[in-house]
């Protein structure tokens, strides 16, 4: 349960992202890793407990397949990246298959936390609202990893942005594209905090080559 949690957890949540300083979407959606922490808090009882069990591990699998299909898409985007004159018109193709593959991921993130909200009282989602609006001011400046699924997702989209204004004057050089699997290899296999810091140094790398003449 533990690893289906830090998947979903860490692969979510870059569509929640707003300008404001609150953002409502997130207040209005609970993850399950924050539902079970929050158990005693929320009273859920055994039976809510046990149907967000069940709702997780029935969303694995599809999540799973979901999420080896995008890997599979975002290889062949950097692969098309490497050529030294990529073609626009299939490399935009490869692009577009794979935001369509993320917004199907994102698609089935808010229907498991739709799916796991539909299980609480109406109290239980106040409450939720008020301890989801209360954890980063409480948390964030004593544990690094509080809010980190959420804070390297958003820095995952930064860094995507980056490259896509980078790769937009051609193909990516083979180093950066290097340090791109590095980072994703390191949040996968349970490095986040540095893959947050390898993360910032490339965004500011990028934006540094911008600035040169």
């Amino acid at each position: 349960m533990k690893s289906i949690l830090l998947s979903i957890a860490v692969a979510s949540l870059a569509f929640l992202q707003t300008t404001t300083a609150q953002n409502p979407i997130e207040n209005e959606l609970f993850p399950p890793d924050f539902l079970l922490a929050q158990r005693e808090t929320l009273g859920l009882n055994e039976t809510q407990l046990q149907d967000i069990q069940a709702i997780v591990q029935d969303i694995q699998p599809k999540f799973e397949t979901l999420k080896a299909q995008l890997e599979e898409r975002a290889k062949a985007f950097q692969e098309a990246l490497r050529q030294a004159k990529p073609d626009i018109a299939q490399t935009e193709d490869k692009l577009r298959t794979m935001l369509t593959q993320e917004n199907e991921m994102k698609l089935l993130q808010v229907h498991l936390m739709l799916s796991l909200r539909s299980k609480l009282t109406p109290e239980q989602v106040e409450k939720a609202r008020q301890l989801r609006q209360q954890q980063p001011a409480q948390k964030a400046a004593s544990d690094p990893r509080e809010g980190l699924p959420q804070r390297l997702q958003k820095k995952f989209e930064q860094l995507k942005a980056a490259l896509q204004e980078r790769a937009s004057g051609g193909a990516l050089p083979e180093e950066i594209v290097k340090q791109v699997g590095e980072i994703q290899n390191l949040a996968q296999n349970g490095q986040p905090l540095e893959a947050e810091r390898r993360i910032d140094l490339l965004v500011t790398q990028l934006h540094d080559e911008k600035k040169k003449p």
